[in-house]
């Protein structure tokens, strides 16, 4: 591992912390006075080309007419550079105070890719750190991150105080370019426990 990478990983752990301390944060101040107002929840997006899919599973706080939700997320699209990304997803709905009702939210991903090392043995870097530089042989992982964020909007079903499925549209914005951004149609379910 050379210093670029180093400094790649640095920099994905920061982002990543300052996301998920948001997502965090955001979980703490949603006010939540009941074991019911928590619960497990799962996610899956396709975009209409099959190209590219988003599924999260993780944790929900609902309070009134707000969610947030914090999860382990893969995304997948096959236009990326790399095209699969494992991370943190999380966001916030707001909701009608109804069982069948629309909502509209935001949410944020950031992920991490380590690709397939490649052969390093003319790159003047000891990429191993074994003290010889250019050895045969000598292979190097490239380290990728992914950040992005997503408006959404959907309905929430209600089937009963315990459970309730919703369908959504998300628009996914990274720092993959332009070109790559997508829209996918999402299936979830929570259930509390």
């Amino acid at each position: 591992m050379n210093l670029s990478s180093l400094k790649s990983i640095k920099e994905f752990i920061i982002k990543t912390c300052i996301i998920s301390g948001t997502l965090l944060g955001t979980l703490a101040l949603t006010p939540s006075t009941s074991a019911k107002d928590q619960a497990m929840y799962t996610e899956l997006g396709l975009d209409k080309d099959g190209d590219s899919f988003v599924t999260t599973t993780g944790v929900m706080t609902e309070k009134a007419n707000v969610s947030s939700r914090l999860g382990v997320s893969v995304m997948h699209n096959s236009e990326f550079e790399y095209s699969t990304y494992v991370g943190i997803n999380g966001g916030v709905r707001l909701y009608t105070h109804n069982d069948f009702t629309p909502f509209v939210g935001i949410g944020a991903f950031t992920g991490y890719h380590s690709s397939d090392h490649y052969l390093a043995d003319d790159d003047d870097i000891d990429n191993d750190n074994d003290g010889s530089v250019d050895e045969d042989n000598e292979y190097e992982t490239e380290h990728n991150y992914i950040i992005g964020v997503y408006p959404e909007i959907g309905l929430r079903y209600k089937i009963n105080r315990n459970a309730s499925i919703s369908a959504s549209a998300q628009y996914h914005v990274t720092n993959q370019g332009a070109e790559h951004n997508f829209l996918t149609y999402n299936l979830g379910c929570k259930f509390s426990f």
